[in-house]
C-alpha cells in the first residue's frame, strides 16, 4: 500500500513538473531577470518533493526535470522509478 501511495505522490510531483516546465521553459527562466533564479526554483521543487515524501534526492529530481523538459512523459518517468525501486527492493 505504501508503494502505491509513494508512486501516486511521485507521479503527482512529476505531473506538476511537466506543467511547470511546459508553461515556463528553463531557458526562459534563466534569461528573464524578473523570474526566480533557477536554483531557487529547484529548491522549491525539492521542498515539494520532500513534503510529498517521494524519496527523490536532488540529483534524481534534477534528472526528472531535465527529462520532462525533453518531452518525456512524467507518467513514464514515474513508472520507471517504480520499476527500479521494486527491482532493488527499495
Amino acid at each position: 500500500m505504501f508503494v502505491c501511495l509513494h508512486l501516486a505522490l511521485t507521479r503527482s510531483l512529476l505531473h506538476f513538473l511537466s506543467i511547470k516546465e511546459t508553461s515556463t521553459p528553463r531557458q526562459a527562466m534563466a534569461t528573464d531577470s524578473s523570474a526566480k533564479p533557477l536554483s531557487e526554483t529547484m529548491d522549491t521543487l525539492m521542498e515539494i518533493s520532500r513534503i510529498l515524501d517521494t524519496g527523490l534526492d536532488a540529483a534524481t529530481l534534477n534528472v526528472c526535470v531535465q527529462l520532462c523538459e525533453l518531452g518525456v512523459n512524467p507518467e513514464a518517468i514515474a513508472a520507471v522509478i517504480q520499476e527500479i525501486r521494486c527491482g532493488f527492493g527499495l
